[in-house]
């Protein structure tokens, strides 16, 4: 209960500038997957710093919401980029206190934190807030959606014909709503199916609105800017036609495509 106490006023000393040698709070980028509630993820932090932290020195991540377990933590479990790390303690205030072996130099502070540490998305979808600190002053802070799962996925395609180009009609409904030129949605084809590297954009649509922006994300994975609002709750239409090139699996099979959001990461497969 005290480190709980005393690591929210570092945060607060930390937010109003008046913590050692911090200077105006920088921001910091922060990647969860899966980014849905209540689920075990990684994540991906990164963060400038004009101090070098030495050895012995330290860096505190605090997880505004989420759930971060106690005591040591396997230093093989997070990947520190420029410095080598002796330990890592976990609070049950939402810290992790990450603890220095080597030096590290000013620069951007970059840092993979496995799912085998234990954390835990929120269990509300909402925007939470990710801060960072170090033992030299610095200071960051940035925020992450935590979404739900989008639901109810079903899949036209035709032909059905193996290793045919095929139109696809992908229908889903999100449980989050999805801003227009802000969010993607994520739509991930058989194993086997051959996806053009270069997909013309105006080429697909969404509920009849042509898409701004189109790209082989990872893959068989295809991402697709949302070119409107669509609110929670109503069924959203993907339309793909056989002009972009989408190749069927080679053999005849039951397959599946999956379906997650920017807001909902995680996939949703249609029934074969």
């Amino acid at each position: 209960m005290k480190k709980a106490l005393v690591l929210l006023l570092v945060l607060a000393l930390m937010l109003t500038g008046f913590y050692g040698k911090a200077k105006a709070t920088s921001s910091l980028s922060v990647v969860a997957i899966p980014a849905t509630v209540g689920s075990l993820a990684y994540y991906q932090i990164s963060f400038p710093i004009t101090n070098p932290i030495p050895a012995g020195g330290n860096i505190i991540i605090y997880f505004s919401g989420f759930t971060v377990p106690t005591g040591n933590i396997p230093i093989s479990y997070v990947t520190l980029s420029g410095a080598t790390i002796s330990a890592i303690t976990g609070t049950a205030g939402g810290s992790i206190t990450i603890t220095l072996l080597t030096a590290l130099s000013s620069g951007t502070v970059s840092l993979f934190i496995s799912n085998d540490v234990g954390i835990h998305n929120p269990a509300t979808a909402n925007t939470y807030t990710v801060y960072a600190i170090t033992s030299q002053g610095d200071s960051a802070m940035g925020s992450l959606t935590i979404g739900g799962t989008a639901q109810t996925v079903s899949v036209t395609v035709s032909p059905l014909n193996a290793g045919s180009v095929a139109y696809y009609s992908v229908q889903f409904t999100p449980g989050i709503a999805l801003l227009a030129y802000t969010d993607y949605i994520f739509i991930t084809f058989p194993t086997g199916s051959i996806i053009p590297s270069t997909i013309p954009s105006s080429s697909i649509t969404v509920n009849g609105y042509a898409s701004p922006s189109v790209t082989l994300y990872y893959g068989t994975i295809i991402r697709i800017n949302v070119p409107i609002a669509i609110a929670a709750g109503i069924p959203c239409t993907v339309y793909i036609p056989p002009t972009v090139g989408i190749q069927n699996p080679p053999t005849a099979g039951s397959y599946s495509i999956s379906v997650y959001t920017s807001k909902e990461m995680t996939p949703i497969s249609s029934t074969p």
